[in-house]
């Protein structure tokens, strides 16, 4: 095998250049190795105002919740996403949990602005009615992995998570109580149209018909189940009541 001596002695080259160029190989192929065996991490020395920052951190924070479940899921993890250090989170949130929370009140937002601003264009009761059950069954079909954590992790008995989550939500099943009330006020639905209990029926039920799909089971027609739904509802609420067939007289016979 020629040394680095041999080829210094017999082409003429400095000692002095040709260990700079080992050593200067050495380093690059050690820089290859690290760059392949370490994950690609986001530049965090981008400036960003504190509002920014967490937006980024909800984001990375919404990407591990959705893939790990709330159980495995890691601060470590979503720190490494958002490109900072793992005690930067908890400079905007106490816990794994508050910041559960605070995704989930992000979603939560996203969807009363989509909400008010389609809600106000839509005329009828019914037609208000139909836009928001299917409004709900679209969610379940966009956002499984999100949705399956809302239902799983929202009903827990916890005090601070109700805080910062609870409103939203009564903001978002409110809409479909006003357009019942809506329909009772103006004579569409029944006087005694248990309200209350018809809201949690059409949520109730769009939550049980959709926990195959959210499991990862089958498909979800939006459309058709948003159309029976409808029409099983109304069939219960409508005011006007059908007539019962008039009975012919029957003569006696002679």
């Amino acid at each position: 095998m020629v040394s680095v001596f041999d080829w210094t002695a017999r082409f003429g080259f400095p000692q002095d250049s040709i260990w700079s160029m080992q050593a200067k190989l050495s380093v690059l192929e050690k820089a290859q190795t690290a760059s392949r065996a370490t994950p690609e991490v986001p530049s965090r020395r981008r400036r960003l105002s504190k509002e920014a920052r967490f937006e980024e951190i909800l984001v990375a924070a919404e990407q591990v919740f959705c893939e790990a479940g709330f159980e495995a899921a890691t601060v470590a993890e979503i720190a490494r996403r958002a490109g900072v250090v793992e005690g930067n989170v908890y400079r905007y949130v106490k816990s794994k949990r508050e910041l559960l929370a605070h995704v989930i009140s992000e979603w939560y937002s996203r969807k009363n602005d989509e909400l008010e601003k389609e809600f106000a264009q839509i005329a009828s009761v019914q037609s208000r009615l139909r836009y928001l059950i299917a409004a709900h069954l679209r969610n379940m079909r966009d956002s499984p992995a999100l949705l399956r954590l809302i239902l799983r992790e929202g009903r827990a008995n916890d005090a601070e998570f109700r805080e910062i989550v609870g409103k939203l939500n009564q903001r978002y099943t409110g809409y479909l109580r006003s357009t019942i009330e809506a329909g009772v006020q103006n004579g569409e639905f029944r006087p005694q149209t248990p309200v209350r209990l018809v809201r949690d029926m059409i949520f109730g039920g769009i939550e049980h018909h959709s926990t195959r799909f959210l499991m990862g089971e089958g498909h979800l027609d939006v459309e058709s189940i948003a159309d029976q739904l409808l029409q099983l509802v109304l069939l219960g609420v409508r005011a006007e009541v059908l007539a019962s067939p008039k009975r012919k007289a029957i003569r006696p016979s002679k």
